[in-house]
């Protein structure tokens, strides 16, 4: 990154680091002369933009941001990294033994927000998988997790379903 690049990046910020962003959670996508490097969500994304050129090594590769804020920044987040495959995100490059733990807790996430209620019945592994663009095999191990977790459980000729509180 130039001197005026990280002048210009730096001048975005306030004295403590941060810039109010009054919509809600942004997407933000950060780029390199490779193309994108990561893509995340924040609700002050500036000031996250600002950590990761401060502490990842690949923050100096930075070369351009881009910020918007869609209805569901989380669904973005998720098709952006599934569709976009930034250079460093640990969902898309992670080893795949731990790939389906990640899906397991953003679902967990889900189900203890109480965006999946109990008796709701779950995507059939081979649709999850799909959806996510993982194999089948983890999103089945992603729901194994989850049951010995507690918060689902498999259900003859029904599938999958969010386990009562």
């Amino acid at each position: 990154m130039t001197d005026i690049d990280s002048q210009f990046l730096r001048g975005l910020f306030d004295e403590e680091g941060s810039l109010y962003a009054g919509r809600g959670t942004a997407l933000y996508r950060l780029y390199g002369v490779e193309g994108l490097l990561y893509v995340g969500i924040s609700t002050c994304p500036l000031t996250r933009v600002r950590t990761h050129l401060r502490d990842k090594p690949w923050g100096p590769d930075v070369i351009g941001i881009r910020i918007e804020y869609p209805a569901d920044a989380e669904e973005a987040e998720r098709q952006a990294i599934r569709a976009e495959r930034p250079r460093h995100n640990d969902t898309y490059n992670g080893r795949p033994e731990e790939i389906w733990t990640r899906l397991a807790d953003r679902l967990c996430a889900d189900i203890t927000a109480g965006r999946m209620l109990p008796g709701e019945r779950l995507p059939s592994p081979r649709k999850l998988a799909a959806s996510e663009g993982v194999a089948v095999w983890v999103g089945e191990r992603a729901y194994k997790v989850l049951r010995e977790r507690g918060l689902v459980r498999s259900v003859p000729r029904r599938g999958w379903i969010v386990a009562a509180g």
